[in-house]
């Protein structure tokens, strides 16, 4: 997971502080999107720790996974460039994306077109999503 916590992408994407990242949070953000893939939705410090146990010294998927997080972590940045500058730069909310990607990873790279119209359908999305927030905030 720490090789997947090294890559650019995580510093470009305004996920993690430097303190976040100092802390290994990163890292273990990885691994419950890892332990969601292997596993589905699990509950988050309980799972992480089995997970750690159980593939300590043997961890059969790692490659799997890491093709897995280059491709949809490249798809993602094909289609959110400003991903830093959106709501899907918070952990819930990029965790939800992640996880809907890689079921459908083995579609990527997207045709140009199909690109287009996702990235704009997710940034139409997310401004719904804030002005319904904004609305609550000022009521």
């Amino acid at each position: 997971m720490e090789e997947l916590a090294d890559l650019e992408f995580w510093s470009n994407a305004g996920l993690f502080s430097a303190n976040d990242r100092r802390r290994m949070l990163d890292a273990e953000f990885i691994s419950e999107i890892s332990v969601a893939i292997l596993n589905g939705l699990q509950n988050k410090k309980k799972n992480l720790e089995e997970f750690y146990q159980q593939y300590e010294t043997n961890f059969e998927e790692a490659e799997h996974l890491k093709s897995l997080f280059i491709r949809v972590l490249g798809e993602i940045e094909q289609l959110l460039p400003g991903l830093a500058k959106t709501r899907w730069r918070k952990k819930s909310d990029f965790y939800s994306l992640f996880l809907h990607l890689s079921q459908h990873a083995k579609e990527f790279p997207l045709a140009s077109e199909s690109r287009n119209a996702l990235s704009q359908t997710l940034l139409d999305f997310a401004s719904e999503v804030d002005a319904v927030i904004s609305d609550k905030h000022t009521s």
